[in-house]
């Protein structure tokens, strides 16, 4: 799910058991569950990769 670069910051920063963790939530949809508090943020960050 990450690339190269962000695998070596959660190692360096010794933070790679809790990006494992992060990792199984991303997913290529918004659950609706969260809609109401995305609506409610002043700015909201998205990302995609392309398939390889």
């Amino acid at each position: 799910m990450y690339h190269e670069g962000e695998l070596e910051a959660q190692e360096r920063a010794g933070e790679r058991q809790i990006g494992d963790r992060n990792g199984k939530a991303m997913s290529n949809q918004i659950i609706p569950g969260a809609m109401n508090f995305i609506e409610r943020q002043a700015f909201f960050i998205i990302s995609s990769q392309n398939k390889k």
